[in-house]
């Protein structure tokens, strides 16, 4: 009997020790301020074709907008951008997108030789350019228009897509919209426009463009990978070759195969760490910045594409919420100028911001990682390590005027982890630990002291939140709090 007794204690010890993840020591380097964090980076694409009247009449979309800070709108979206025209619009999309209404298959280009009539949209299920802008206006984001290069090159002339492209900006002006960014084509490699061809056009259109907005930023594209192809070094040498360009976005997508290598299963996630992508991105960051010294430069790095593919073997939809925080911590612990996601609507199910189905919307739990990670935005970024656990890392920001800091952690493992805070150089009163866990929840707790310790819940992502001062002092006032609602 007493052995069994022995036996017992043994693996009740055993289990409790096996309980926590390893314990991780964060150090928060409060007194070495880096860049200020962009107001951009919680942006969006509307799809034309796809944005009824009637998703938008339901505030709730526009005040999670507001609530994410949403600060810039690419439109019409991306392969749209190739066959769009802004002044005849049909309400297709795409080709798969013809035939998904109409049950054959059709082009969506009206330019095209193969085009043939399409049953008429009601103008309500989609949107135009003076809806986009009202949009923006309500939302307080800045409007990134689209140039369709491909059409005129493929199907007519340039000279047409030029007139085209003067039309859309001069008509802008006419009904005072601020234009602040013009995006010239989409993933012009895929469809004739490479290297000189794709510089030269950008510098053309660009002209065309500045005419009528002088201070509007050009954007151009290109992708990180796949490494064999040189997508990278191809748009190097695209700034190189090109001097109109403002920024450079790429387009990468966890979870496909036609860009930079993420993996796709559950388990391929699961063993990037620290940091997605095995921190491939902190590469590529360092790269451009090397090649805007060398050509004297001031490109800005942006994610104007960035997404979620599939995840083979996921455990469930939350996977996508926690793996949308994973991919943002890219985004914000690097010196990214914009980011705009594919997409609100649009995507696997349990990674889009919103569903609509019959009539209504719904948000989704990854709308909650956006207004968590929002928060940081016009803050300076603070270099933060994690020592310990591989699986615990994320980003943090303090405002310079108030000295409120953010710390946020991912903890992407299946067991809790213990966090040691350990901030330098000064002392941080945590006050608000905001939660996001199973099944797409947040939780807020406000510290009766200042803890020293954290507990991260299993796959989950954590706000921390209080003053930094030179003296030992605790805040009582988190200004950045969650609306209750979402409490």
């Amino acid at each position: 009997m007493k052995s069994h007794f022995l036996l017992g204690l043994v693996i009740v010890f055993l289990a409790g020790s096996w309980a926590y993840a390893k314990d991780v020591t964060v150090a928060i380097h409060l007194d070495k301020p880096q860049w200020v964090i962009s107001k951009y980076l919680t942006g969006s694409h509307f799809v034309y074709a796809y944005e009824a009247d009637w998703i938008y009449e339901d505030e709730a979309i526009i005040d999670w907008m507001k609530r994410a800070k949403v600060g810039v709108v690419r439109y019409p979206g991306g392969t749209v951008t190739e066959n769009w025209h802004w002044d005849n619009l049909n309400g297709y999309a795409f080709d798969h997108h013809v035939k998904e209404l109409t049950g054959e298959l059709g082009t969506a280009d009206t330019w095209s030789p193969k085009y043939r009539p399409l049953p008429k949209r009601d103008t309500k299920d989609y949107m135009d350019v003076d809806e986009y802008m009202a949009i923006c206006k309500r939302v307080g984001a800045d409007a990134m228009l689209g140039i369709n290069i491909h059409s005129g090159f493929t199907y007519r002339t340039a000279d047409d897509s030029k007139a085209e492209a003067k039309r859309l900006a001069e008509y802008c002006k006419g009904k005072s919209y601020d234009v602040k960014f013009f995006y010239i084509g989409n993933e012009g490699y895929t469809n004739g426009f490479y290297g000189q061809k794709y510089a030269t056009a950008i510098d053309e259109y660009a002209a065309i463009l500045k005419k009528v907005y002088p201070d509007a930023q050009i954007i151009a594209d290109w992708k990180y990978g796949p490494r064999d192809k040189k997508r990278f070094e191809h748009s190097l040498e695209l700034i190189r070759m090109s001097k109109s360009i403002d920024i450079m976005e790429y387009h990468e997508k966890w979870g496909t195969d036609w860009g930079l290598y993420s993996g796709q299963t559950r388990e391929e996630w699961l063993a990037q760490k620290p940091f997605l992508y095995n921190g491939q991105f902190s590469e590529f960051y360092e790269r451009f910045d090397k090649n805007n010294q060398t050509l004297g430069r001031n490109v800005q790095h942006a994610h104007n594409e960035w997404g979620l593919g599939g995840m083979k073997e996921s455990k469930d939809a939350y996977d996508f919420t926690l793996l949308t925080a994973d991919f943002f911590i890219e985004l914000f612990r690097h010196q990214t100028y914009m980011a705009s996601c594919w997409n609100l609507n649009m995507g696997p199910k349990p990674a889009r911001v919103f569903l609509r189905e019959n009539g209504e919307v719904k948000l989704m739990p990854p709308a909650l990682v956006y207004e968590m990670v929002a928060t940081a935005m016009g803050s300076h970024h603070i270099p933060i390590e994690s020592v310990g656990n591989t699986a615990v890392y994320g980003f943090a920001a303090k405002n310079d005027k108030t000295q409120w800091t953010q710390i946020y952690l991912i903890n992407k493992s299946e067991l809790p982890a213990e966090v040691t805070l350990d901030p330098k150089a000064q002392h941080l009163a945590i006050e608000t630990i905001q939660r996001l866990g199973a099944p797409g929840r947040i939780t807020v707790e406000k510290c009766a002291s200042s803890p020293s310790k954290i507990t991260l819940q299993p796959m989950s992502f954590t706000r921390l939140a209080g003053k930094a001062s030179d003296v030992e002092t605790r805040s009582t006032v988190d200004p950045e709090l969650t609306p209750k609602r979402h409490k």
